[in-house]
Protein backbone atom coordinates (compact mmCIF):
# COMPACT_ATOMS: atom_id res chain seq x y z
CA UNK A 1 0.00 0.00 0.00
CA UNK A 2 1.14 3.55 -1.39
CA UNK A 3 1.02 6.44 1.58
CA UNK A 4 -0.47 9.43 0.65
CA UNK A 5 2.13 12.15 -0.28
CA UNK A 6 -0.19 14.98 -1.85
CA UNK A 7 0.42 18.79 -1.39
CA UNK A 8 -1.58 21.72 -2.02
CA UNK A 9 0.25 25.24 -1.90
CA UNK A 10 -0.76 28.35 -2.61
CA UNK A 11 1.70 31.26 -2.78
CA UNK A 12 3.24 34.08 -5.00
CA UNK A 13 6.05 33.29 -7.51
CA UNK A 14 9.20 35.12 -6.06
CA UNK A 15 11.25 33.80 -8.47
CA UNK A 16 12.19 31.32 -11.65
CA UNK A 17 16.02 29.22 -12.42
CA UNK A 18 16.37 27.83 -15.28
CA UNK A 19 18.56 25.39 -16.61
CA UNK A 20 18.72 25.18 -19.77
CA UNK A 21 22.12 27.39 -21.61
CA UNK A 22 19.02 29.87 -23.66
CA UNK A 23 16.78 30.14 -19.89
CA UNK A 24 13.77 29.48 -22.33
CA UNK A 25 11.87 27.24 -19.84
CA UNK A 26 12.16 26.91 -15.99
CA UNK A 27 12.85 23.95 -14.12
CA UNK A 28 12.13 25.23 -10.78
CA UNK A 29 10.31 27.94 -9.28
CA UNK A 30 10.25 29.69 -5.91
CA UNK A 31 6.72 30.81 -4.22
CA UNK A 32 6.14 32.38 -0.94
CA UNK A 33 3.33 31.28 1.24
CA UNK A 34 1.12 33.62 3.26
CA UNK A 35 -0.21 32.69 6.57
CA UNK A 36 -1.71 34.41 9.52
CA UNK A 37 -2.34 33.20 12.86
CA UNK A 38 -5.85 33.88 13.78
CA UNK A 39 -4.40 34.89 17.07
CA UNK A 40 -1.22 36.87 16.22
CA UNK A 41 -1.65 40.21 14.19
CA UNK A 42 1.18 39.28 12.25
CA UNK A 43 1.37 36.28 9.56
CA UNK A 44 4.56 34.70 8.42
CA UNK A 45 5.79 33.92 5.24
CA UNK A 46 7.10 30.31 3.59
CA UNK A 47 9.28 29.71 0.76
CA UNK A 48 9.09 26.53 -0.85
CA UNK A 49 10.72 25.25 -4.14
CA UNK A 50 8.79 24.01 -7.31
CA UNK A 51 10.00 21.64 -9.99
CA UNK A 52 7.76 22.83 -12.49
CA UNK A 53 9.78 20.46 -15.23
CA UNK A 54 7.30 17.87 -15.87
CA UNK A 55 4.88 20.49 -17.19
CA UNK A 56 3.27 22.05 -20.36
CA UNK A 57 5.37 24.57 -21.61
CA UNK A 58 2.31 26.97 -21.90
CA UNK A 59 1.79 26.59 -17.97
CA UNK A 60 5.63 27.96 -17.73
CA UNK A 61 5.77 30.62 -20.22
CA UNK A 62 2.90 32.49 -17.64
CA UNK A 63 4.95 31.66 -14.60
CA UNK A 64 6.28 35.28 -14.02
CA UNK A 65 7.41 36.92 -10.69
CA UNK A 66 4.80 38.16 -8.39
CA UNK A 67 1.92 36.00 -10.19
CA UNK A 68 -0.12 34.11 -7.71
CA UNK A 69 -0.22 30.37 -8.29
CA UNK A 70 -1.97 27.36 -6.62
CA UNK A 71 -0.29 23.99 -7.08
CA UNK A 72 -1.09 20.13 -6.60
CA UNK A 73 2.14 18.59 -6.20
CA UNK A 74 3.57 15.68 -4.23
CA UNK A 75 6.71 15.87 -1.85
CA UNK A 76 10.01 14.92 -3.32
CA UNK A 77 13.95 14.87 -2.00
CA UNK A 78 17.24 16.30 -2.88
CA UNK A 79 20.64 14.80 -1.49
CA UNK A 80 20.14 13.96 2.18
CA UNK A 81 17.99 17.72 3.87
CA UNK A 82 16.75 19.57 0.47
CA UNK A 83 12.74 18.76 0.19
CA UNK A 84 10.69 20.27 -2.83
CA UNK A 85 7.54 19.83 -4.30
CA UNK A 86 7.05 18.17 -7.98
CA UNK A 87 3.96 20.38 -9.26
CA UNK A 88 1.43 17.68 -11.06
CA UNK A 89 -1.19 20.31 -11.45
CA UNK A 90 -0.92 24.40 -11.82
CA UNK A 91 -3.43 26.73 -11.68
CA UNK A 92 -2.44 30.65 -11.84
CA UNK A 93 -4.79 33.62 -11.15
CA UNK A 94 -5.35 35.32 -13.70
CA UNK A 95 -3.32 38.88 -14.32
CA UNK A 96 -5.32 42.19 -13.87
CA UNK A 97 -4.45 44.29 -16.61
Amino acid sequence: MNDLNSVLLEGVITSRTNTELDGAQPKFVDIKSYRKINTAKKGHWTPMRIDVSALHPRYLADMIEGRKIRVVGRLARIGRAAILVVAEHVELKPLMV
